[in-house]
C-alpha cells in the first residue's frame, strides 16, 4: 500500500502574487466503504486555482533565470487536502509553459495522480484521493478542479466519523526544480498562495492565509463557505 505523509509542511513557500484557492463548493458524505470493510467518510470539494500567468513567469525568471532554457527542469502541482500529484513534469524545452493555457494542458492531460487507498503515516488511518477532473473556467482564464478524499480507520473496528476528519490544509502550489543552474548548482522554488509564515490551528502546523478543512466545522451534507477555514 502507498504510504502519504501528509504531516509534513510544503517547501519554503514564496506567496505569488495573483495565486489563489477559490472554493466554489463541496460535500461531506458518511457510510464510506474502506478496502477491508471500514466504515468511514468521504468530502468532495470544487475550486478554481487562479493564476496571474504574467507574476508566475516574472518570479521563476527572477529566482530561477534558467528555468525554461533546460530539458531537465521540471515543475510539479501540489494540491495535497484534495488531489495528490505524484513525481514531477519535465518541461522539454524552454518555450513548453509560454501560455497559461500550457499549464493547464499539462493538469488536465496528466495522469500521474495518486488513487486508491494510501497508508496516512503516523495517524491510524487510511486515506484515499480520487483523480481530480479539470475543467476551464467559462471565459477559458483559469482552471476548475473538482476532487475528492475519503478517509477509514486502519483497525476495521473502528467507524470513521466526521468528527474525525482532522486539520487539513489546502494546498495550491507549483514547486519548480532548476536540476543545473549557470553555477552547477540546483535551485527550487515553491510558487505559492500563502507567505512562508506558519501558524498553529487546533495543534496542527499550518501557513498563515491557508485554507484548511476539519471536521470540528463539518456535518454530513454541503459544505458552505463558512466551512472552510483560513489559518490565522
Amino acid at each position: 500500500m502507498f504510504k502519504i505523509n501528509e504531516n509534513t509542511l510544503s517547501i519554503d513557500p514564496v506567496e505569488l502574487y495573483g495565486m489563489k484557492l477559490k472554493f466554489e463548493n463541496g460535500s461531506v458524505n458518511t457510510g464510506i466503504i474502506g478496502p477491508e470493510g471500514q466504515i468511514g467518510v468521504r468530502y468532495s470539494l470544487n475550486f478554481k486555482l487562479i493564476l496571474d500567468y504574467k507574476s508566475f513567469k516574472e518570479v521563476i525568471q527572477e529566482k530561477l533565470p534558467d528555468f525554461f532554457s533546460s530539458f531537465s527542469n521540471n515543475v510539479r502541482p501540489v494540491l495535497d487536502g484534495f488531489a495528490y500529484y505524484n513525481g514531477n513534469f519535465l518541461i522539454g524545452n524552454a518555450n513548453f509553459l509560454k501560455e497559461k493555457k500550457d499549464l493547464h494542458n499539462f493538469l488536465i492531460n496528466s495522469s500521474s495522480w495518486i488513487t486508491g487507498w494510501s497508508d496516512a503515516v503516523g495517524t491510524g488511518y487510511l486515506i484515499n484521493y480520487e483523480k481530480p477532473v479539470f475543467s476551464p473556467s467559462s471565459d477559458g482564464s483559469e482552471l476548475n478542479i473538482s476532487a475528492a478524499k475519503s478517509f477509514v480507520f486502519s483497525d476495521v473496528s473502528k467507524i470513521f466519523e466526521v468528527k474525525d476528519i482532522p486539520v487539513t490544509a489546502l494546498n495550491w502550489t507549483l514547486y519548480l526544480r532548476d536540476e543545473i543552474e549557470d553555477d552547477n548548482e540546483g535551485g527550487d522554488l515553491n510558487l505559492a498562495y500563502y507567505p512562508d509564515e506558519i501558524v498553529y490551528v487546533d495543534g496542527s502546523r499550518l501557513y498563515k492565509n491557508q485554507l484548511y478543512i476539519s471536521g470540528k466545522y463539518l456535518t454530513p451534507g454541503d459544505i458552505s463557505h463558512d466551512q472552510i477555514k483560513v489559518a490565522k
